[in-house]
């Protein structure tokens, strides 16, 4: 018989260890993909692609599993809170989470795109990153949003269960926001790292939670 909670504590932990593989990449050699979904010349846009091109490959097949990862935990978690009066939540909460793993595939599949363009000497497109673009900050609103919905469902019997709901439902939201809103600056590199540091303290609190769920 599957442990829903026991698969929801491993999906959270590998989740985890993604994220911050694909972190410590981007730090160690520069290159990062979050850059290439903030707004640049065109110009710009294509040279940090060919400039970083293997290192953004071996980052986007990381983050294909990261995919994978976040959106079994999603339905794992989902199963395991499945409650009469807690189904309208967590179905929005799967439905968020399910949203953002697709855009996320296809957001990946056209980094993929635009890299075997820029091999070939085809140019990229304004509309076509424009679009990119548009479709990453949908795709992290829909991973808040799977957040906060999961917030209220969450049980809050221990205080590890009461500091990851307060997390998902006041924390990680507002964060987010500032990280769309504030312009290009350190304040931004800052606020990227505070969104980093908030995901990861839920995945650790989900995992901990969890483990000790029949």
């Amino acid at each position: 018989m599957i442990s829903y909670p026991r698969y929801s504590s491993g999906f959270a932990i590998g989740t985890a260890l993604l994220l911050v593989s694909m972190f410590v990449i981007s730090l160690i050699t520069g290159v990062n993909q979050q850059y290439i979904e903030t707004v640049h010349s065109i110009t710009d846009y294509e040279n940090a692609i060919r400039q970083g091109e293997g290192i953004l490959r071996v980052i986007l097949a990381i983050d294909g599993l990261f995919i994978a990862s976040y959106w079994m935990l999603g339905i794992f978690l989902v199963v395991s809170l499945w409650k009469e009066d807690r189904k309208l939540l967590l179905s929005l909460s799967v439905a968020c989470i399910s949203v953002t793993a697709i855009l996320d595939i296809i957001e990946n599949s056209e980094f993929l795109m635009f890299m075997e363009s820029l091999r070939n000497e085809l140019p990229i497109g304004g509309s076509s990153i424009q679009n990119l673009m548009v479709m990453s900050s949908v795709k992290w609103y829909f991973a808040y949003f799977a957040f906060l919905f999961l917030g209220f469902a969450f049980p809050v019997n221990t205080s590890t269960e009461r500091n990851a709901a307060f997390l998902m439902k006041y924390i990680q939201l507002p964060v987010g926001i500032l990280v769309f809103t504030i312009p290009v600056s350190p304040a931004l590199f800052a606020a990227h790292l505070v969104r980093l540091a908030i995901l990861l303290t839920i995945l650790f609190l989900l995992a901990k939670v969890t483990r000790k769920w029949n």
